[in-house]
Formats: structure tokens, sequence, C-alpha cells
């Protein structure tokens, strides 16, 4: 390749990066926005994600980007959009089924399981998560129930709230044989609150301060006969509670 075609070759590259650049930094000053295809969601969810509001101005990327928020909540199976006359941008959506049933059952080492629930990461098209579950392991009960509104206040602010029951029979064995000898047993009853609050200070930094309670009581309530009598020796564990707070 001769001096000249080497020449050339880079004066084409440069205008085909300019013209990149010259697309990808174009300025559009968006004085409405129309969203197709919402059935349930609520529009200002829509909105929430977007990276500028109506009447300011945005760049391809920044429009790029809010296609990017949109498609993260999982609320849709599809977002394209059209910028008209270069202040209508137009969103076409669609929306997935987010109704989710749980249901489980099964059955090991003598001891059957069953679980059964439900959640919604789209409550009332709100993009409220909230669910609750049920679960009976052997002769124990167990459940939960959750909220989560990733979009509070301004849309930068995210609240979790969880509250659970846990009950599990534990049966303790010696270590020291090579047989299963029971030397207690009890049934640990636990009441748990999860807290969180987070901020989404830019699309790529988070922060969330969460508090976590325990409750720990312990009874022999369903447990064998044959492990009461073991406790008349043992004695239960002393009931404790437990707080925990951190920052991620």
């Amino acid at each position: 390749m001769n001096f000249y075609a080497r020449i050339i070759i880079l004066f084409l590259c440069f205008l085909i990066t300019l013209g990149t650049q010259t697309a990808t930094s174009k300025v559009y000053q968006i004085q409405n926005i129309q969203i197709d295809g919402l059935k349930r969601t609520h529009k200002k969810v829509v909105l929430n994600e977007l990276l500028f509001k109506k009447g300011q101005s945005a760049r391809i990327k920044d429009i790029e980007n809010s296609i990017i928020n949109l498609k993260n909540t999982g609320l849709f199976s599809d977002v394209t959009y059209q910028v008209r006359d270069k202040k209508l941008l137009v969103l076409k959506v669609e929306e997935r089924w987010t109704t989710i049933p749980i249901l489980k059952a099964s059955s090991g080492g003598g001891v059957s399981q069953f679980t059964f629930g439900a959640y919604d990461p789209n409550l009332f098209g709100r993009y409220i998560t909230a669910g609750a579950q049920y679960e009976r392991l052997g002769d124990a009960n167990s459940g939960v129930v959750w909220y989560e509104n990733p979009q509070l206040f301004t849309g930068k602010y995210g609240l979790q709230l969880q509250f659970w029951k846990i009950d599990r029979l534990r049966t303790k064995y010696d270590k020291t044989l090579n047989t299963a000898v029971p030397v207690t047993g009890f049934l640990h009853q636990r009441n748990k609150v999860y807290f969180a609050l987070s901020n989404e200070v830019t699309p790529k930094f988070n922060t969330q301060l969460f508090y976590e309670y325990n409750d720990d009581t312990f009874s022999d309530k369903s447990v064998p006969d044959k492990i009461k009598s073991l406790l008349l020796i043992t004695g239960l564990p002393l009931s404790s509670e437990f707080h925990f707070m951190g920052l991620n």
C-alpha cells in the first residue's frame, strides 16, 4: 500500500469516527414523552427510570441508558424508542406477566416439606414488590411476608421490609459416637425483621443502610416424647435477641 492510499484510509477513518461522535453527542430538546403499550404499569414508573424529564435536553446516550434502566426493571420484555421532530420522544414497551406463584413439595429422611405462596414485582402497576410464603416442614410451620419499593419518594430511594416467623425442630446428637444417638432436642422459634433503605446516587453507584432483628426462643412443643425426656437433663437453650446494622 503506497503512502497516498494510507493517507486516504486514515482520513476516512477520521470522518467515520467524527460522525459517530457527532451522532452520539447530538442533543434533543424533549418537549413531550409518549409511552405506548402500557396496560397495567403506571406511566410514572416509566418516567422515574428516565435520566431526564419532559422539557429538558437529552443526548442519544441519555436516552439509550434510560432504555437500559427500563429493561433492568424486569417489567418489560422489550423497550424501543423514536425521536420525532427532534422534540417528541416515543417509547414503545411490551409488558411482562409479573405475578409469580410459589409451590413446592418434597420428602426425604422421614420429613416432608410443603411450601406455597405468591409474589408480584409490579403490584398495582406501581413497580412495588410484595409477596407471602408459607412453609410446613415436618410438624413445624414457618412463613414470611415481604415488601419492596425501589422508587420511593423521588424515585432514587428504595425501601425493603421483611417479616419472618421461622419454626424448626432441632435434634442434637452425640458427636463422639459413630451411631446417631440423640442427646437433646427442641423447637427453635425465630421472629425476624429486616429493614433496608437504599439510595441511587448515580446509575452506577448505590448505597444501602440495613437493620436486622432476630428474636430466638426455644420450647418442647411438637418434640417427640423420647427427646422430651432428654430435656429433663439438658434443659432448653436460653432465649436470645440479635441486632445487626450495616452499610453497603
